[in-house]
């Protein structure tokens, strides 16, 4: 049972219930093997990114204008 609070109604209380459990298991490598070469890089690939972010902000100070910002995004929205 869930408790949470509903603005008009006050304390409201909900059940939930399961309908589908599916048992935990492990992969096998037949399991992955089509998708385990784009995982690796990706994997690879965001973390050198994140560590590039992060080096190049400790390198130079980052100044954002955000009202430059905020017309470059408007004038960029395309209905």
């Amino acid at each position: 049972m869930i408790e949470y609070s509903d603005p008009e109604k006050g304390k409201q209380y909900a059940i939930i219930k399961c309908s589908h459990k599916r048992p935990e298991k492990q992969l096998t490598y037949d399991d992955v093997k089509n998708t385990i070469i784009d995982d690796f890089h990706k994997y690879y690939k965001e973390k050198i990114e994140k560590q590039t972010a992060k080096t190049l902000r400790e390198k130079y100070k980052v100044e954002i204008n955000h009202k430059i910002l905020s017309k470059k995004i408007a004038s960029a929205k395309v209905n």
